[in-house]
């Protein structure tokens, strides 16, 4: 179980929070409500009668006491037991004689409840102090965990040792854990994306490549309708066309002889569609180049030869290139899953490390700083604070 506790100035914004939560449209919410000390079950009236209680002490500027305790999601507890375990936290913090209203809320996979406490006695108008508070609520709760076969989140509160030196290095070595964790996930995650994107920009690749093969078969047997050596033709026209691509494809359409004999008098009404085939052979080979350049991310990787680049290469080149940078990604994805096998799980050492963040007292939870670097006790003041929204539904703001 986790015991959170706060101190708030309106009992009529907590009891509506209680009742409705923060948008007032949360359907289901409360499970059951009670109350100690109080003639209603009512969230509204019940705030009322504690509002006027708490006026028989001018001096107190925050008369609410909430305390929120949730249990294990493996916990299968009903009303009686979580009763049981409320009026004992009560009667341990001297409250027993209070009004205190208690929501529980089905609204989450574990089960959970917000007592509502008025600081001041309804008779004596005294004050409740919560000064060390935290201590005897975590006893309570190991103590019941125990007595109704709860299960225990891993922490540390119950086996502290008289120093605390123990328990501070461990925290210590669970947040450098969970610090790797978190940045083992964050690798995984770029390189995942790195890998989707070298693989599209193989598809890419590959694409643009059978493109500018098909291009050029096509215009092969188109040149063999006009030519009677389409191979001369072919090469006469890519020489051509790597000058001046749109004079070629006119050329070819217009006056198809300049690139070799034509096969009959009539191959003139062929170079028509040759042309056509020549400008998609065109179209096909820049397509291809820049899918090159897009497969190398832009980087321009010389050769070998003055004045070549890789926008020069040959198709299987080029793909050979992008698979290597492939399987690098891979190998170095396939350590990162290695790692995360090794290390515990994310999500439960980050719920025992809330946990046992949360156990430690103020003067504690400051001591932890000497022992870890400056983001690691952000990391921990983050995690601490989950934990108390976690178990008061965020609203510690009220």
């Amino acid at each position: 179980m986790i015991g959170v506790s706060s101190s708030n100035k309106s009992f009529r914004v907590l009891a509506r929070y209680l009742s409705e939560g923060r948008t007032g449209e949360e359907q289901n919410r409360v499970a059951w409500v009670a109350s100690r000390n109080l003639p209603t079950d009512d969230p509204e009236l019940a705030a009322r009668i504690m509002r006027a209680t708490a006026g028989q002490n001018v001096r107190v500027k925050e008369p609410v006491y909430h305390l929120a305790l949730s249990f294990d999601p493996g916990d299968a507890v009903d009303r009686a037991a979580m009763e049981r375990v409320a009026d004992r936290v009560l009667e341990t913090l001297g409250l027993q004689e209070h009004q205190v209203l208690i929501v529980a809320h089905a609204d989450r996979e574990h089960a959970h409840m917000h007592l509502m406490v008025n600081r001041v006695h309804p008779e004596t108008g005294k004050v409740w102090s919560r000064w060390q508070d935290y201590p005897a609520i975590q006893r309570v709760l190991r103590e019941e965990e125990e007595a109704l076969g709860l299960r225990r989140v891993p922490g540390r509160f119950s086996e502290r040792s008289a120093s605390g030196g123990e328990v501070t290095k461990g925290l210590a070595d669970d947040l450098q854990t969970y610090e790797r964790l978190v940045e083992v996930g964050r690798e995984r995650y770029n390189g995942e994306l790195e890998v989707a994107g070298a693989q599209a920009r193989l598809t890419q690749l590959e694409a643009a490549a059978e493109r500018a093969r098909r291009a050029l078969d096509t215009l092969q047997k188109s040149l063999r309708a006009v030519h009677r050596d389409p191979e001369h033709a072919l090469a006469s026209f890519l020489a051509a066309a790597g000058r001046e691509p749109a004079v070629a494809v006119r050329d070819l359409r217009d006056t198809p002889e300049r690139f070799g004999e034509l096969l009959t008098p009539e191959g003139r009404s062929a170079a028509r569609a040759a042309a056509a085939a020549g400008r998609e052979v065109i179209d096909a080979e820049r397509a291809f180049r820049v899918a090159i350049a897009h497969a190398r991310n832009g980087r321009r990787k010389q050769s070998g030869v003055p004045g070549v680049d890789d926008s020069d290469q040959e198709p299987a080149e080029a793909q050979a290139a992008v698979r290597a940078d492939l399987e690098r990604v891979q190998v170095s994805l396939r350590r990162l899953r290695d790692e995360e096998q090794r290390l515990p799980g994310r999500h439960l050492l980050e719920r025992a490390l809330a946990r046992g963040l949360w156990e430690l007292s103020p003067p504690e939870f400051n001591r932890l700083r000497l022992v870890v670097t400056g983001a690691q006790f952000s990391l921990a003041r983050k995690l601490r604070q989950m934990a108390q929204d976690v178990a008061l539904g965020r609203d510690d703001e009220m």
